[in-house]
């Protein structure tokens, strides 16, 4: 909700001012970026802000199984004394939008310019399975059987979203040629810089005789924090409306 709502606002930002000048769209493709690889802008004399969105989605399945035997004293003979399955899936969605601006320096026949945006992560995680265990007796009938789902808490899936929400921003410059009127190739050199940064707390408590007072409590607490940088280099492709 808060990525759309943040969408939203972005688009009738930059729509507004489109509407009321007549400003001309410029639509922008960087083949090899695995993200921000596309925007939209406005042409504004030198001046062209832009809005992108990008979606990264992965999704991995396993399961694993142990079986443990034994043996029976009486008659010397092994058995099946316990198994145990689980299945696991899990799926974390990113959706990604950046906004940004970029500078058309004096004009030449080659248009230099330079370029700024900020991006910010919103996850969207799925964690499902299960874990099955049996016990067995001689006779191979099942004596004891336990299943336990397989999900993150609340607080897990928070630290989990928060760890992949991350923030950052762009900056480099690039060079421009003319083809058409309304085409033109180029590229670009850039850093980017990505932030992220979790908290998590909680607490557990037991009560050994059953008198419904505590004997024993534990707290604690957890800061996690990140930060990567990278240059890049990619051509690209301006499709002028």
């Amino acid at each position: 909700m808060k990525a759309l709502l943040f969408c939203c606002i972005v688009v009738l930002a930059m729509l507004i001012p489109a509407l009321s000048y007549g400003q001309s769209p410029v639509f922008s493709v960087k083949p090899g970026l695995g993200i921000q690889s596309s925007h939209i802008g406005l042409s504004m004399g030198r001046m062209i802000p832009y809005f992108g969105v990008d979606l990264l989605s992965i999704g991995v399945k396993g399961n694993y199984s142990e079986t443990d035997w034994g043996k029976d004293w009486q008659t010397g003979v092994f058995y099946k004394q316990s198994d145990e399955k689980w299945d696991l899936s899990g799926s974390a969605t990113l959706l990604i939008p950046h906004i940004g601006i970029k500078f058309l320096l004096p004009d030449n026949k080659l248009r230099p310019y330079c370029f700024g945006d900020l991006f910010k992560s919103f996850a969207f995680v799925s964690v499902d399975g299960e874990d099955l265990y049996r016990s067995y007796n001689p006779q191979g009938q099942v004596i004891y059987e336990d299943v336990d789902d397989l999900e993150l808490e609340k607080k897990e899936k928070d630290a989990v979203k928060d760890i992949l929400g991350v923030w950052g921003f762009n900056i480099g410059f690039g060079v421009e040629y003319p083809v058409s009127e309304r085409f033109s190739i180029g590229g670009e050199y850039g850093v980017r810089l990505f932030f992220t940064s979790t908290d998590y707390e909680d607490r557990d408590s037991e009560d050994w005789d059953g008198d419904g007072v505590d004997d024993w409590r534990e707290k604690w607490k957890g800061e996690l924090s990140g930060s990567l940088k990278i240059s890049h280099a990619a051509g690209v492709l301006n499709f002028h409306f």
